[in-house]
């Protein structure tokens, strides 16, 4: 199998808009909880029109069948590289990365509220960070928490 350009540049066009998506648009705002519904919605759309696919190319409509599954390709690379895109930044690039707190915390805001519903009290849950990372601790994309008020005075000043 030979690569050429001419075959590599609708994959680059798609992990190009998947990252331009995420660095354009999704990095400003919250995004943590709208951003799974919108990718239910895709997969209800996809898994529809995958089905009809399949129902069609049992029959003669085998062009229709073709366009679907290029159609479904493209938005699988475009989604992959946004997914990407955003364990990346906040993994490497975000600006609270240098602060301590469990390390899938980073990622999004659910893992805290999913934790915190499970427990029976938030409030030790949180005492036991502060005491295993510190004064502050991150837990999430954006929250961080803050044991002392003196010291985010000092780091605010």
């Amino acid at each position: 199998m030979v690569v050429s350009v001419e075959s590599l540049t609708p994959i680059l066009l798609d992990v190009t808009a998947g990252i331009a998506l995420h660095i354009l648009v999704l990095r400003h705002g919250e995004w943590d909880f709208t951003l799974p519904v919108m990718i239910v919605n895709l997969i209800a759309f996809w898994v529809p029109l995958l089905t009809l696919g399949a129902l069609v190319s049992q029959t003669q409509f085998h062009y229709l069948w073709d366009k679907l599954s290029e159609i479904n390709l493209h938005g699988l690379r475009i989604t992959g590289s946004l997914c990407m895109s955003i364990l990346i930044y906040r993994w490497q690039f975000h600006a609270l990365r240098r602060f301590p707190g469990p390390s899938e915390f980073r990622f999004s805001n659910v893992f805290i509220m999913w934790k915190s519903a499970k427990s029976s009290n938030a409030f030790e849950m949180v005492a036991d960070y502060h005491h295993e990372f510190g004064d502050f601790v991150r837990v999430g994309e954006s929250p961080l928490l803050s044991a002392l008020r003196q010291s985010l005075m000092r780091m605010i000043n």
